[in-house]
């Protein structure tokens, strides 16, 4: 029987999970009069007699090859000749080649190329590679992203006291700085004034790849300087294959607006960004204030690998103008959408208090009036949201806020997962998702209603139902097990409590309320027994009945005495009754 390839190997392969980094020396043709090129490549897998590699380079089969091979345990390269015994195109990934190579032992007196041999020495060294390992663009980019950046920053060498970029010109090209250090300089009306100094790992110029605007300021060269420089073109090439690259932005923007630097870009339009709230995983949250009006203002930038995707972007636009035309008293206003730095900004009112998230963990326990007065409100802003065909998606603990004034605004309101974020991840929280979210069904307003069931059980028992913080087990369990009946942990529950904390988390959606009015019901029923008014909160729309009475000028009396009666019995049933007296005819 003839055997497999892979049978045939004197040595196994091993899987590398990640890919290990390597060098690959090669000479492209008999006319290169012995200089080689060189770039780095993914090691897919290996053994003790060769490995299978990745490159985004088409090579020849019969390419003679030279490795050095980053050992990761030990932190150092390790060099061998190599023999290419196929290449073949990969048909999963675009743009990508795999080589199968033998490795060789050196011939007697064989020369390893080097760095000296090479045609042009542009991209970093191996003794460069454990900096770069630090490096925040580096920090930002998956791991099969590494080798693709790796090979596309070029060497740039400064000269002390030389002017390497210029305020006022344009420029395309951020800079990683390896070795020495810069002034960073502002010219204003004629006069020269430092604002910083840059070091090893810092980068400068990054505004470039975010603003398309000239240089806001000199960089001079302090001493003799190493940098790495990463063009726009060159970034987007690896953000398109790779877009959480585009994080790295994110926290370009988010540093900063965190700097108190004169030449900070700290304004959004017509507001001026001030502290930074919160991070969330799509998006950065800040203080700010209106320019003009000096009103706070709360701003929530979303996170460049989303904003800078078209069709996200093109969903989330059209969502946020919906969501900026609600306007309920516990929803909190969305009051304009700006574009800047390559992505979106959601400017929000600003609200005092904390969140029912952090009142459950680190506040006192709350009495059923609380509960009972948090729910109405959230229900009353969803059911209202629901009529405007707006579903939430991500009610929890978190987005519901807590005024100081017992108010509840819901937050993050069909910002928190815009439409299409599906695809990202994102739509909703775990705990308190839906099993219809969960299975990627269609879904509607009744998977916010299940969310807030899911969040009245945590504020009456102390706790979820489904404490585990296991991904697939606590999937399981929404969409298999019914949650607990909450007064197992907590036997002196309302029962119109308990009602609707079972009825919000049934599975099947169908067997939810179709809506939060009848759901309400004997939450009202509870707000009216512990003396809680929430009748605003629910208005019932008025109806008008008209009669006319036909009757002449002998029985006035008798008809105001019958108006009298009618009246009486009117305001006992808590209705309105108005009379008028219309023209003679």
């Amino acid at each position: 029987m003839m055997l497999r390839w892979k049978d045939r190997r004197r040595n196994t392969r091993s899987r590398l999970d990640p890919p290990e980094v390597g060098l690959l020396f090669h000479e492209p043709d008999e006319a290169s009069d012995g200089r080689f090129e060189a770039f780095y490549v993914d090691l897919v897998n290996r053994s003790l007699g060769g490995a299978l590699v990745r490159t985004r380079r088409e090579m020849r089969p019969d390419a003679r090859v030279f490795f050095q091979i980053y050992d990761a345990h030990a932190r150092a390269w390790v060099s061998t000749p190599a023999a290419a015994r196929w290449a073949a195109r990969e048909v999963e990934r675009e743009g990508s080649f795999l080589l199968g190579v033998t490795f060789r032992e050196p011939a007697p007196g064989q020369k390893i190329p080097g760095f000296e041999d090479l045609h042009d020495r542009k991209i970093p060294l191996p003794s460069d590679y454990e900096f770069f390992r630090k490096t925040k663009p580096l920090k930002y980019v998956c791991r099969e992203a590494v080798c693709p950046l790796l090979n596309s920053v070029t060497l740039k060498q400064v000269r002390a006291g030389e002017r390497f970029i210029t305020q006022g010109e344009e420029g395309d090209t951020l800079y990683v700085i390896q070795s020495g250090s810069c002034l960073v300089k502002v010219e204003k009306e004629g006069e020269i004034i430092p604002i910083s100094r840059c070091r090893e790992g810092d980068i400068v110029g990054e505004m470039a790849l975010l603003t398309g605007e000239p240089r806001s300021a000199h960089v001079d060269a302090e001493t003799d300087m190493e940098l790495w420089g990463l063009t726009q073109e060159q970034f987007e090439g690896i953000a398109q294959e790779f877009p959480d690259f585009r994080v790295f932005l994110t926290d370009i923007v988010a540093q900063r607006f965190s700097s108190r630097r004169e030449t900070a870009h700290r304004e959004i339009g017509k507001y001026l960004v001030t502290d930074i709230i919160g991070r969330g995983s799509y998006s950065v949250v800040y203080k700010g204030k209106h320019g003009a009006l000096n009103m706070p203002v709360c701003i929530k930038m979303l996170k460049h690998n989303l904003a800078m995707d078209p069709d996200f972007q093109r969903a989330f636009k059209q969502e946020a103008r919906l969501i900026a035309t609600l306007n309920h008293p516990n929803i909190v206003r969305v009051l304009d959408i700006e574009e800047r730095f390559r992505t979106l900004f959601i400017i929000m009112e600003y609200l005092e208090g904390v969140s029912l998230r952090y009142h459950l963990d680190h506040g006192p326990g709350l009495s059923y009036r609380d509960i009972v007065s948090i729910l109405l409100q959230a229900c009353s802003a969803l059911k209202y949201a629901h009529n405007k065909g707006v579903v939430h998606r991500d009610i929890k603990p978190a987005n519901l806020f807590l005024l100081p004034t017992n108010q509840v605004k819901i937050v993050d309101f069909g910002v928190a997962a815009p439409a299409g974020a599906e695809a990202y991840n994102i739509a909703g929280t775990i705990h308190y998702m839906a099993p219809e979210q969960i299975a990627c069904d269609p879904v509607d307003g009744r998977i916010d209603f299940y969310a807030l069931g899911i969040t009245a059980y945590e504020m009456t028992t102390g706790e979820r139902p489904y404490p585990g913080n296991d991904p697939d087990e606590l999937m399981t369990l929404h969409l298999r097990e019914d949650i607990p009946d909450p007064a197992q942990k907590r036997p002196d529950i309302p029962e119109e409590l308990r009602t609707f904390i079972i009825t919000a988390c049934r599975r099947d959606p169908d067997e939810r309320e179709q809506s939060f009015s009848p759901a309400v019901k004997g939450l009202q029923r509870l707000a009216a027994k512990i003396g809680l008014n929430v009748d605003h909160l629910f208005p019932e729309k008025m109806k008008m009945r008209t009669v006319h009475l036909f009757y002449g000028d002998s029985e006035q009396t008798a008809v105001e005495e019958l108006l009298e009666e009618i009246g009486g019995r009117a305001r006992e049933m808590g209705l309105v009754l108005k009379a008028a007296p219309l023209p003679d005819s």
